[in-house]
């Protein structure tokens, strides 16, 4: 059974080297030997495609890329993704990104309501995607849809 099919995956902690980082919200590390692709849980960036889209991705890639990394892993999503919370040096990634001002709550899937807290912080403050017009501040949920 390959690692991301493991029944017993969710609320596990592990620890892997950070190799892509896709986007703003998802990356791709190395666990014993495989490739497992990992979605930031809690939060949403800009699609590439988006202002501040490619922002986005430098910010986490900044903070992650080639670095050994702890993630606890909340689920596996429909895309067969797991979706986790990732840690450096004690920090919660997923946290510093909202933080920065790089994506916003993912308030679909939102279980840690500090979240809202520092998207506001982050607002506040114009920092990242709040410094852009607001006409181009489109949540990535709704961007989505709008391309379908």
């Amino acid at each position: 059974m390959a690692f991301a099919e493991s029944p017993a995956i969710a609320s596990e902690a592990f620890t892997a080297k950070v190799i892509v980082v896709i986007d703003g919200d998802t990356i791709v590390v190395l666990k014993n030997n495989q490739q497992v692709k990992i979605r930031l849980a809690g939060i949403d960036c800009p699609e590439k495609s988006q202002p501040f889209g490619s922002n986005a991705k430098q910010a986490l890639s900044d903070l992650i890329y080639r670095k050994e990394i702890s993630f606890q892993i909340v689920a596996v999503d429909r895309y067969q993704r797991l979706v986790a919370h990732l840690f450096f040096n004690g920090d919660n990634i997923n946290k510093k990104m909202l933080a920065n001002g790089s994506c916003f709550a993912y308030r679909k899937h939102l279980e840690d309501k500090s979240f809202i807290f520092l998207e506001a912080k982050a607002q506040k403050a114009k920092l990242g995607l709040w410094a852009l017009p607001e006409e181009q501040r489109i949540k990535p949920w709704e961007w989505r849809k709008l391309k379908k």
